[in-house]
Parts: C-alpha cells; structure tokens; sequence
C-alpha cells in the first residue's frame, strides 16, 4: 500500500475508532448493532436531520427574518439554507462510515467519494455565500448612487471567485482519490503566465473598469471631462471601455485603463448642482456699484436657479480696454447649466443697454501727428 494511502486508512481508523468510543459511552447499546445496519440507519437518519434543519429554517427562521428592517438576513438565510442541510449530511454520513469495517477493496472508495462530497457541499456553500455577498453589496449600493459599470462588473466578477472555488474543489476531489494535482497545478500557473502576457493591454483595461466601478467614479448619462479636455455625456460603460458621446454628436471610445490614469472631472459628483459663471466687460467710467446692482437684479429675477449660494456680481479686474465682471449663481442640476447661462448672457446684455451701461469692445486710438 502506497504511503499516502497507509496514512489515509491510519487516519479513518482512529476518526472511527474514537467515534465509536464515544458512541459507546453514551449508546452502549450500539456494540450488538450490526455494522452495516448501523452505518445505513446513521444514513437514515443524517438525511432525516438534514431535511428538519431545512425546514426548521424555512418555517420557522425565515418569517422571522422578514419582520426585521434589514434584507441582509433575509439574503443570507435563503443562500446558506440548503447548503447547511448538506453539509449536516455530509458530516453524519462521515461519521457514520468512519467506525464502519468495509472490505479493504471498496472501504478506499468510499471514503474517496464521501470527502469528495463533502468537498462539493462546502464549495456549494462558499458558491451561495458569494451569491449573498454580491447580492447584499448591490443592496447596499442602492441606498447610494450606483454606477451602471458596477452593474456589468459584478456579474462577472462573481463568476471569477465562483470558478475559483469549483476549479479548486474539482483539484481537491481528484486528490481524495490520490491523484497528483502538482502538475495541474504547475501547468495551471504556466498557462496564466502565457495568457496574461497575451493579453496585457486587455487585461489593464479589465481592471482598470473594476477600479472605476468600486470607486464609482461615473454612471451612465454623467457629463464628464477627459483628461485631454473632451467634455460630452457618458453613452455606454462596458468591462473594457467608456463611451463618451459629446456635443456635437460624436461618439468617443476610450480604454478603461487610459481613463483609471487620467484626471477625470465629473460634473456630476459629489452633487449634481453646478455654478454657472457668465464674463463681461463694461465701458471705463461707469459705476462699479451701479453695474453690480442692475446685473444682481437680474440674476434674482430668474427661475429655476438656486438662492442658497445666493447669486452674486463680482468686480474682478481693470482690464486693458474694459472693467471685467463676472456674474456667478448655482443651478441645482448641472444639466440646466448651459441653458440658464444663454439666458443670464442675454438678459444681462439687454439690461446693460437698457440702463446705458456701455458694453466694452476691443478699441484702437491712433494719434496722427501733422
């Protein structure tokens, strides 16, 4: 017998040898059961507590988790419930066979097949729990501002960690039964090697829209500037790239990784609100006070603009052929900043003419000496 083997049965006989021992202690009664009478009723009765563990959590654990204000009880019931019931069957079907005499041919075998089932039942479990921890991290997202690229990372990332767990469950059931899993595992890691190095730019731009999907950075229908100073509207977030639509209709693609290194101005966070500033000059000679005074009535005067910042004229320089103002006041929404900003400019520049504030334009003087 092979070492691996020797020390494998060595375990199983004192697993059930100190099994037995306690079964003794407590049901004496057990010494005259036949073996396999024993480990079938033990059967029996681990599939019996499995099924009432099921339904004790289904009827009795589950209406009282509804009652509570929280879902993330209510998510985590529903994915471990069954997995739970298993793996009690699993546990008991152990035990059950561990203080059991089988012929040297099959005992092998079955021990091979029942560590193989309880290795799926716990995979099925960290399967369901990656369910319920994606499902409770959306949950949570839903009380904040979700970002539509966190909606197409998820998924897949989810099916990453639930690979992970069955590719690694498969590895350990091959070694229940004594199969070397070294050299998958070696050709596992060379193989990944090969393709990361096939795949680098595509792989940076992968992770990259992870990064900008937990950071939140954008959403869908956020107005954005790029690092190359694009302004325009976010189309479409994917995996790989963001789509940015700008405003004179064109439809720019750039990489997730290109962005995950740029500086990226949202106008959309941490608020939506946005300050509009509108810049004009008037003529030297007229009142500073005077300008300020008719262009703020103005500013308070128009709707749909915010009062709180108020509204405010600020007299900012002495320029070479004008005194330059600039008119400042905040919209709630900064996709109402470009109209309200038309509307300020005209309004402000009917007003100037109407009270004969001269607007100031580029001047020349020439002197002609005769």
């Amino acid at each position: 017998m092979p070492e691996g083997e020797l020390v494998a049965e060595t375990t199983r006989e004192a697993v059930g040898q100190h099994i037995l021992e306690l079964l003794l202690i407590y049901l004496p009664w057990i010494s005259q059961v036949n073996p396999w009478v024993f480990f079938v009723a033990t059967l029996v009765v681990a599939y019996i507590l499995s099924e009432a563990l099921a339904w004790f959590l289904r009827v009795i654990v589950e209406p009282f988790t509804k009652k509570t204000k929280t879902q993330v009880d209510d998510i985590l019931l529903k994915e471990i419930q069954h997995p739970i019931a298993w793996i009690i069957f699993s546990v008991l079907a152990y035990v059950a066979f561990a203080p059991t005499v089988f012929p040297s041919v099959i005992a092998p075998i079955i021990e091979a097949l029942l560590i193989g089932f309880n290795i799926f039942v716990i995979a099925y479990l960290l399967n369901n729990l990656t369910n319920a921890g994606i499902k409770i991290w959306s949950l949570k997202r839903k009380t904040k501002r979700r970002s539509s690229m966190a909606e197409n990372v998820l998924p897949i990332f989810s099916k990453i960690i639930k690979a992970l767990i069955w590719s690694i469950s498969f590895l350990l059931f091959l070694a229940s039964f004594g199969v070397q899993i070294g050299p998958f595992i070696t050709g596992l890691g060379l193989a990944g090697i090969v393709l990361g190095l096939a795949l680098q730019d595509s792989l940076k731009n992968i992770f990259g829209g992870i990064s900008l999907a937990f950071d939140q950075a954008y959403m869908k229908g956020d107005k954005v500037r790029l690092g190359d100073g694009t302004v325009g509207v976010v189309h479409d977030i994917s995996l790989r790239s963001t789509r940015v639509r700008t405003y004179d209709g064109d439809l720019i693609m750039v990489p997730n990784g290109k962005i995950a290194n740029e500086n990226i101005y949202t106008f959309a966070q941490p608020l939506p609100k946005s300050r509009v500033t509108v810049n004009f000059g008037v003529e030297y000679g007229n009142k500073v006070e005077k300008v300020q005074e008719v262009v703020l009535a103005v500013l308070n005067g128009m709707e749909g603009i915010e009062k709180d910042p108020e509204p405010a004229v600020h007299f900012n320089d002495m320029g070479a052929y004008a005194l330059e103002f600039s008119a400042r006041f905040w919209v709630e929404n900064y996709e109402t900043a470009f109209t309200k900003k038309r509307e300020a400019t005209t309004l402000i520049y009917n007003t100037l003419n109407k009270h004969k504030l001269g607007i100031a334009f580029p001047t020349q003087t020439l002197h002609l000496k005769k």
